[in-house]
């Protein structure tokens, strides 16, 4: 699973790239799909040198946090796990979970968070690209709506594998430590 949300974020990455550094038109003869490779300078013509600073990286950290502040403005969802993401911390640090179970805490949030993402990367891409009513726009934004769907929902049932011990655990008075099966803390 780690390698396919590499290579997702890798491909996503490429895209957001290429997306950066291709010419953009204004005014009427913009057009959405000017990032297109068949848009770019020829093969005859020498790539583009950039030179690497470090104020050049920094605007580039700059520029991923301006994207998720934007995410959290505008996304209602994001908003729901910004608060599902501060909840499982609290009842996390609460219980007192182990280091074990917080790498998967932080797996399980991570991936909702990237799914989250990339979800809205992807609606706004196809609101440029297609920008009134259509139907395979609609149906794909479905599918990526339903990819968060998948996350979260087995976001939920890690946090809950997870948690269960401690819950059962604390609402017993601590005698479920015979049947639970849970990680040294």
């Amino acid at each position: 699973m780690v390698c396919c949300a590499f290579i997702a974020l890798l491909v996503a990455t490429i895209i957001w790239l290429m997306a950066r550094v291709a010419p953009r038109p204004t005014g009427a003869d913009r057009d959405p799909l000017a990032w297109r490779p068949d848009a770019r300078p020829s093969v005859d013509e020498p790539p583009r040198h950039v030179p690497f600073t470090v104020s050049a990286r920094l605007r580039s950290f700059a520029f991923a946090f301006q994207g998720l502040r934007t995410m959290l403005r505008y996304e209602h969802n994001a908003r729901i796990h910004l608060a599902a993401t501060l909840g499982i911390v609290a009842v996390g640090l609460a219980v007192g979970i182990s280091g074990a179970e917080w790498r998967w805490i932080l797996a399980a949030v991570l991936w909702v968070w990237f799914a989250e993402a990339m979800n809205t990367a992807f609606e706004h891409l196809c609101d440029v690209v297609s920008p009134g009513r259509n139907e395979s726009v609609r149906l794909a934004k479905d599918i990526a709506a339903g990819a968060v769907l998948i996350s979260a929902i087995g976001a939920v049932l890690l946090g809950a594998i997870t948690l269960m011990p401690y819950i059962v655990d604390l609402a017993l008075g601590g005698e479920a430590d015979l049947w639970t099966c849970r990680a040294t803390r």
